[in-house]
């Protein structure tokens, strides 16, 4: 085992700069973890967007009575307008 010396004394103000420094570091691994965790809530929320999206355009492309696996979108004016396989290849 090691044999420790003490080499003399720190300074106050050095180590209660240390000790802040020490504590803005673990209040900033703390926001961390708040962010990540509104983060992922954010995603999640993102995710069941998506979902809803995808259901109102399930629902409208079967009252257009649009096959089931047809490309299509609906434009800014509102239109569903089919998309060209040749286009979506070339």
């Amino acid at each position: 085992m090691s044999e420790t010396t003490v080499i003399g004394d720190v300074e106050e103000t050095t180590i209660t700069q240390l000790n802040s420094l020490r504590q803005a570091a673990k209040d900033i691994t703390a926001e961390i973890g708040s962010l990540e965790i509104r983060k992922a809530r954010i995603i999640g929320s993102m995710g069941e967007i998506e979902t809803k999206a995808q259901e109102l355009l399930a629902n409208e492309a079967k009252r257009l009575n649009i096959p089931e696996g047809t490309a299509w979108q609906v434009t800014p004016e509102g239109k569903a307008i089919a998309l060209s396989t040749e286009a979506n290849n070339g």
